[in-house]
């Protein structure tokens, strides 16, 4: 594949505008994410995927034209509701309450992951292996995070520099990441993770 073509490999072929359009690829999203967190990565064909979703294969191929399309969308989906649950913590957080707003929003990001662990951990690896055309697939849904972590520093009175907000990003990614990893992702590794951000934003 030539370098030229890959940024084309991720993107879906068309977006559904339709009411039926959407519910098709919402179908063969959540086939494909029930799939990979019962089953596993190496069990997740396009023909599985849509047999699982009720679709044809050639209503697939109309909007994803590959297995890595499938995972890029369900990482932009699960950035997204992730987003959704860090947001309404930090509308839950005191304002000027540093620490209490980090618990609150690292409660709500291990939930998350909690809700589906195979998934989530899959999804990260997967994030990694496809390295810049991921990255350039999922940049929305980071902008949008930076803008949610420079959002909770100025409600908890904090400067929202952009090397600090780099850096809470990176570390709480990386805390997360490897809770996942090593399958440690109850309370005690969301209390760990939490007084972990809390000293880096002290000291930032």
């Amino acid at each position: 594949m030539t370098a030229a073509a890959r940024p084309r490999a991720l993107s879906p072929r068309k977006r559904p505008t339709q009411a039926r359009s959407i519910a098709l690829v919402d179908a063969i999203l959540d086939a494909s994410a029930q799939i990979l967190e019962a089953e596993g990565l190496d069990a997740l064909t396009t023909n599985l995927a849509a047999t699982r979703a009720g679709v044809s294969i050639g209503s697939l191929y109309q909007y994803f034209p590959n297995r890595d399309a499938i995972l890029a969308s369900l990482m932009i989906r699960s950035e997204a509701t992730l987003r959704s649950r860090v947001t309404t913590a930090l509308s839950q957080t005191p304002p000027g309450d540093l620490n209490q707003g980090i618990r609150l929003v690292v409660a709500a990001a291990m939930d998350h992951h909690r809700a589906a662990p195979r998934l989530c951990a899959i999804l990260e690896q997967e994030e990694r292996r496809l390295g810049p055309l991921a990255k350039d697939e999922l940049a929305g849904a980071e902008e949008n995070m930076a803008g949610f972590v420079r959002a909770f520093l100025e409600r908890a009175g904090r400067k929202a520099e952009d090397q600090v907000v780099r850096e809470l990003e990176l570390v709480g990614q990386a805390l997360i990441a490897e809770a996942l990893r090593t399958g440690r992702i109850g309370e005690d590794a969301e209390r760990r993770i939490a007084d972990v951000l809390a000293s880096c934003a002290a000291t930032a």
